[in-house]
This record gives structure tokens, C-alpha cells and sequence, in this order.
């Protein structure tokens, strides 16, 4: 937990499977800490700080690693999706200040425009951003000239200028983006990286158990007109973590023919939105997996229905067709920990998937007459 949530979850991500715990939080521990997020929104602290005052503040964060992460996850969707209305309110006051420093003559100083943005608790980037785009507006031009100019600037100020007044502009907007958390051209890309780095650990989990697959570069490739992170070439059963409902015990098995990565937190609100990219899936290649790798709210995967089950991390139990049980290649056991015996699987669509082998290539021609 180094600065920022996106960052935090970014260097998250080479270990996130040891990160991930069956424990899902509450709806009302969700509640909470989204609410209490807002609270906190623009107020200058770090990752670390950050997390700190949500345990403070929400009753049933733990203080174990996964409660941390996905605490750090919720304040980060929190903040990107924060009421656009009263961000909108906070930007135009601090814009007003803004206006009245950057009029001829400039009287920026150093720090003057984040000061402005901490004052109003607003995001020192939109800050920047407007006074960036009445600078774009001083100086003519198309309004989609303008709109580039400021992207440019927002990347590297320093190529606003050689005058005193474009200087003394480019410090204080390089000072904005630095100071920015959730915005501007070094957050973005690193959320970017972070989502590519967790597809290629999913990849690696999937390589790793000799499970044949399609990537979605392979897909795109192939002209398909939906692309999940992984199609198995293979179906799998993996632990759908509902219970069994005919014994009693264990945890219902559930059949996926493709897994999605998200590397997000799943609140309810953010799995209705990827229902209807699910159900896309589902009338391709049949029943899925979606994985949200900072963990997942309590009852929110019954919005995706019953052909999709929600992960939050790469199944611990896998079987094959015919009951099998992967191995690394050329080896005779689990190619590490995390994928411990599935002797805990139950549900008919484990005995479908087992019965016999027959079966389960009719399953797998099934898919591949679906995809073509």
C-alpha cells in the first residue's frame, strides 16, 4: 500500500492469488466504506492513510491483507465514479479562483492551483484541466485543436511555452498532475497495466494446469464477435461456491467453457454492468467465469444468473472432462498450492461433466460449433 489505489493494486498483481480469500464482504461493510470513500475524496491522503481511516471508520473491515486491498479497490471505483454534479460544483468554484490568477497580468505562483483544488476539494487534475483550457481558449483556434492542446499539456506541461506566464502555468499544472491520485495521464496508464497484468496472470494459471485455450488477441484474430479474456478449449468444473443443494455439503460445481478477468472490486452496481457482457459470452460459447481479483460483495454475483459464476481469484479446484484432476505438464501433482484437491465439488453439473469422457467431448463440440 505504497501511494495511490491504482498503484497499490498494480504492484498487487504479480501475487494477487495469494492475496484473494473465500471471505466476501457484506453488503452493508460495502455500503459503508463506498459512503465513507466520498467522504474522503480529494483530501490529500495516501494509499496507506487512506485504508487506515476506512478500518477506522468501518465496522467489519478486518485488517487482513484481502479486506485491505479490496477496501483500497472500493475507495478507487469510489472516487472514478464519484456524484458528477458535485465534483462539477467544487471544479467551478475552484475555477473561479483560477480565472482571477491566471487574467493578465498572470499571478500564478507555485502551488497556486493545487492550493485552489485542496480548498475546494476538488480533483487537482479537472483543476488544471480548466485552466489549461482557458489558456487553449486565449489563444484561438478550433475547439478540437484546443481539446488536443490540452491533452498535450496535461502529458507534458512543459511544452506550453518559453514565456514567464507559460512556465509559471506548466509548474503549477505539473504540480496538479503529480498531486492527482485518480486522474490525469500516469493514473490512467497505470489502471491500463494493471487490467493486461492480471489477464496475463489468469493466462499463466490457466497454461500453468496444461489447459488448452484462446486468448482474446486469438479470438480477434480469428473474427470472433465476442471476446472473453480466456476461451477454454477445454470445459473445466470449478467450485461455484453455492451450496450443494442435494447433499447438504460442499460447494456446488459449476461448468466454464471461458473466464473474464476484471481487476476490480465487485459491488453490486459493478457486476449489473458486466451482466449483459456475460450473457454476450454465454450465448456464444455457454456457461463462465468472471473473475473480480480484489474480491467480490456478498450476493452480488446472483446478477450475473445462473450460467455465469463470479471468482475472486483463479478456482483453488479444477477438474477436467472424465473427473480429471490437472497437472502441470510432465508432472504428477498441482503445479502449486493454490490448487488444492476438489474432493469438496458436488452439484449435477459435476456428475455431467464426469460421467464419462464421451461426454464431455459432445460438450466441447458443442462449444466449438457455437464459436464458429
Amino acid at each position: 500500500l505504497r501511494r495511490s489505489p491504482s498503484a497499490c493494486q498494480t504492484r498487487a498483481c504479480a501475487g494477487v492469488a495469494g492475496v484473494t480469500s473465500e471471505r466476501a464482504l457484506a453488503p452493508g461493510v460495502v455500503a459503508r466504506c463506498r459512503a465513507e470513500a466520498r467522504d474522503l475524496f480529494c483530501t490529500g491522503l495516501t494509499t496507506a492513510e487512506l485504508v487506515d481511516e476506512l478500518r477506522k471508520r468501518v465496522p467489519g473491515l478486518s485488517a487482513t491483507l484481502p479486506d485491505l486491498v479490496a477496501a483500497a479497490a472500493i475507495a478507487r471505483q469510489e472516487f472514478a465514479a464519484f456524484s458528477q454534479d458535485d465534483h462539477k460544483t467544487r471544479v467551478a468554484a475552484a475555477r473561479s479562483e483560477v480565472q482571477k490568477l491566471t487574467r493578465p497580468p498572470c499571478r500564478l505562483s507555485p502551488g497556486s492551483l493545487l492550493a485552489a483544488a485542496r480548498r475546494h476539494r476538488a480533483s487537482p487534475v479537472a483543476v488544471a484541466r480548466a485552466a489549461l483550457r482557458a489558456h487553449a481558449a486565449a489563444g484561438g483556434g478550433s475547439a478540437r485543436d484546443q481539446r488536443q492542446s490540452v491533452s498535450a499539456w496535461l502529458r507534458d506541461p512543459g511544452t506550453l511555452g518559453a514565456g514567464p506566464d507559460a512556465i509559471a502555468l506548466g509548474e503549477a499544472v505539473r504540480q496538479c498532475v503529480e498531486a492527482d491520485d485518480e486522474a490525469g495521464p500516469a493514473t490512467d496508464a497505470s489502471r491500463q497495466a494493471m487490467g493486461q497484468e492480471l489477464e496475463l496472470v489468469l493466462e499463466a494459471r490457466i497454461s500453468a494446469l496444461g489447459i488448452p485455450f484462446d486468448n482474446e488477441e486469438a479470438l480477434r484474430a480469428r473474427g470472433a464477435r465476442v471476446t472473453p479474456d480466456a476461451l477454454l478449449l477445454v470445459p473445466i468444473a470449478v467450485a461455484s461456491g453455492r451450496r450443494d443443494d442435494a447433499s447438504g455439503a460442499g460447494s456446488e460445481a459449476a461448468i466454464v467453457n471461458w473466464i473474464d478477468s476484471k481487476a476490480m472490486f465487485g459491488t453490486l452496481d459493478v457486476v449489473r454492468a458486466h451482466s449483459e457482457q456475460c450473457q454476450a459470452y454465454v450465448r456464444e460459447f455457454g456457461k463462465g467465469a468472471i473473475i473480480y481479483w480484489f474480491g467480490i460483495e456478498a450476493g452480488a454475483e446472483s446478477a450475473l444468473g445462473p450460467s455465469v459464476v463470479a471468482l475472486r481469484g483463479f478456482p483453488a479446484a479444477v477438474l477436467l472432462p472424465g473427473g480429471i484432476r490437472p497437472t502441470a505438464a510432465g508432472g504428477d501433482s498441482p503445479p502449486d498450492p493454490g490448487f488444492p484437491a476438489p474432493e469438496h465439488l458436488g452439484g449435477a453439473a459435476l456428475t455431467a461433466l464426469c460421467v464419462s469422457p464421451v461426454g464431455a467431448s459432445s460438450a466441447c463440440a458443442a462449444t466449438a460449433g457455437r464459436r464458429t
